[in-house]
């Protein structure tokens, strides 16, 4: 604890990580309290990592999400990793995760995480919520640092080609409308969007799984419904996760919980086609993209003969209205949005 305090004190600029230890365990305030008494920026910890929100994402000093292109990432001379893995390995990096020569922080309630991958200049292991009391009660008379500025808001995506819908205006209208609910990510290609812009002040805002099981949120959503029966509950989900997840509507018609339903419906296995794309060769050569193709099923009515009412939109318009009238409903509704094929996603 003190070697870790010490380095904190040193920097001059140190990037705190959040990682979503700290939502299951109560701790997102103690790190509120740190991030402000010393004045550090705030990140989510990586995307193949991040479950819950460990760090609200409205309060000024949040930053958005550990990458190592990010420009604070690049600028940190000491990266402290708080309740986070470092770091679910997916696929080959093409880069390394960490930036060459910055010492790491980490503090983990698993001691097999501390130092699994990466190595530490100090590890602090136990409940989260006692380490970020410990290290600020430790740095209490430390020297506050002026947070550097937010960096610039992407701009408004470009209508797709034959007025197909975006994702990026998808989600727009999603989380716009949905505010207040509890989101369940599992879009898989429209995910990176749905959590930059889902809001996330509590541990409890939003959920998704490192795990990369398919049809998973559908009957997460159903879970934490039950969990949360005052709280509107909202899974986000794509069209082949909907084909994995499906027998969760015959579970949510019988429940008759009030949750909605998105699916963000690309006709495709996007992932697919996005990960042939990372990795170049034939199908990049040829534009063609074998295994992603399975437009055809009308996920709506699917939805409607289990029991759980659906309807199908192509526009954002329509969009709004549905959503607005299952907010109202009180048992399980489903939306399936049509989006553009073209768009693989990350």
């Amino acid at each position: 604890m003190r070697r870790a305090a010490e380095l904190i004190a040193a920097a001059e600029h140190p990037l705190l990580i959040a990682g979503s230890e700290l939502a299951r365990v109560g701790a997102v305030e103690d790190l509120v309290a740190l991030a402000e008494l010393i004045g550090a920026p705030v990140v989510h910890e990586d995307r193949r990592g991040f479950e819950r929100p460990g760090f609200p994402t409205d309060h000024p000093h949040f930053r958005g999400q550990y990458e190592i292109g990010h420009p604070l990432v690049q600028r940190a001379d000491l990266l402290v990793f708080l309740g986070a893995r470092v770091f679910n390995e997916f696929e080959p990096a093409r880069v390394p995760p960490l930036p060459p020569g910055v010492p790491l922080v980490h503090s983990h309630t698993d001691p097999r995480h501390i130092g699994m991958v990466h190595g530490v200049a100090a590890g602090l292991v136990g409940d989260q919520r006692l380490a970020l009391q410990a290290l600020t009660a430790a740095l209490s008379t430390a020297a506050a640092r002026e947070v550097p500025p937010a960096p610039p808001v992407e701009p408004r995506r470009r209508p797709a080609p034959g007025g197909a819908l975006h994702p990026a205006d998808v989600v727009e209208v999603i989380t716009g409308s949905l505010r207040g609910a509890a989101l369940v990510g599992d879009a898989t290609t429209a995910g990176g969007i749905l959590q930059q812009r889902a809001h996330q002040h509590t541990g409890d805002d939003y959920f998704v799984s490192s795990s990369g099981s398919l049809g998973w949120g559908m009957g997460a959503a159903l879970g934490i419904a039950m969990g949360m029966p005052d709280r509107r509950v909202a899974a986000v989900l794509g069209d082949g996760v909907f084909q994995f997840g499906m027998p969760a509507l015959w579970s949510a018609a019988r429940s008759a919980l009030p949750v909605t339903y998105v699916v963000v419906n690309n006709q495709s296995y996007a992932a697919v086609g996005a990960a042939l794309r990372r990795f170049g060769g034939a199908a990049v050569e040829r534009q063609h993209y074998p295994g992603v193709d399975i437009a055809g099923p009308h996920i709506a009515d699917i939805s409607t003969a289990f029991g759980v009412p659906g309807q199908r939109v192509d526009t954002l318009a329509d969009l709004r209205e549905c959503l607005a009238r299952s907010g109202r409903a009180d048992h399980p509704t489903l939306v399936e949005v049509m989006t553009d094929p073209t768009q693989f996603g990350p």
